[in-house]
């Protein structure tokens, strides 16, 4: 909204804890209330701002510092890009209210553009992208990012490691919280939710607890018949028959049970679907090629197009 600093706005250090954020707020809000009628700009910290423009910035400086959330990602310059997608609340009267109330110890959150009370530091809302390997055979991941922390009266941002466990039930979108890694103040240590995103597979695309795939066929084997071999998603070979002409004809899609995700009482299905490709003819077998094709659409009673 206003381009100030908000440390610069409270008149307070960086690592400053958020009683000495809270105590620099109490005082210097009610100064710029609009219903305060002596406002001298000099005895703020930032003195160049009018009464109406220190009393929006004072507020939005208490609800992105007050909110360890928020704080971390303003420390490193994302606050507008993380997580929630940060929008100044506008919401003055609110968080005057609820923070120059001196028995209310809540945090106050922004979502959606509105103010929500939470009595518990907020959750730290972090995301991990998968591969689908990792979510089918099921294992740790570690992964780095930036809480606050509180240390020797201090709150600092630092950099953390965190080992995810990686279920085999988990899918896309997944959630999973961990309790006591999240941001840390004097008032306690809050968690951290760890949000799923599964990177597009080369092969598979998955489907509920199913897996897709698309696998060509060279035009020889459409046409005479062979056989095909496919690969699982845990590295079995499986070895089918395709029937001749079937391919180009009717297109088929292959069924094999037990062979996609794991699930609590089992596993998915993989689809096969078979598709025959059309080679490049070579220069030097282009007479040939053309004449045999020919040769089959004319005994198949299909009108040739003229040659090229």
């Amino acid at each position: 909204m206003l381009p100030n600093n908000h440390y610069e706005i409270l008149g307070v250090p960086e690592d400053a804890p958020i009683s000495v954020i809270l105590a620099a707020y109490r005082r210097l809000a009610p100064m710029c209330h609009p219903n305060f009628t002596e406002y001298d700009p000099d005895t703020f910290p930032v003195k160049r701002l009018t009464q109406s423009q220190y009393w929006l910035a004072v507020n939005e400086a208490i609800e992105v510092l007050y909110n360890p959330e928020l704080r971390c990602l303003y420390n490193l310059g994302i606050h507008k890009d993380g997580y929630p997608n940060y929008v100044f609340s506008g919401k003055c009267v609110e968080l005057f209210q609820a923070h120059t109330n001196k028995h209310n110890h809540h945090f106050m959150i922004v979502l959606n553009g509105k103010l929500w009370t939470t009595q518990s530091i907020p959750v730290q809302h972090l995301e991990a992208s998968v591969t689908l390997e990792e979510i089918f055979f099921g294992m740790q991941k570690t992964i780095n990012y930036q809480r606050m922390r509180y240390i020797d009266g201090r709150s600092i941002t630092q950099q953390a490691s965190l080992v995810v466990p990686i279920q085999q039930y988990t899918r896309h979108g997944t959630c999973i919280m961990l309790k006591g890694y999240g941001h840390e103040t004097e008032l306690g240590q809050g968690d951290v939710m760890v949000k799923l995103h599964l990177a597009p597979h080369k092969v598979f695309t998955v489907v509920g607890n199913d897996l897709v795939c698309d696998m060509p066929v060279p035009l020889s084997t459409a046409m005479f018949g062979g056989i095909v071999q496919v690969q699982t998603i845990d590295s079995k070979t499986l070895t089918i028959y395709i029937n001749p002409t079937v391919l180009l004809a009717h297109p088929p899609r292959i069924f094999f049970k037990g062979e996609g995700l794991h699930t609590p009482t089992g596993r998915g299905d993989m689809f096969v679907f078979f598709t025959a490709t059309i080679p490049t003819v070579a220069a030097h077998l282009y007479q040939d090629a053309w004449r045999i094709i020919r040769e089959i659409e004319a005994y198949n009673n299909v009108a040739p197009l003229d040659k090229q």
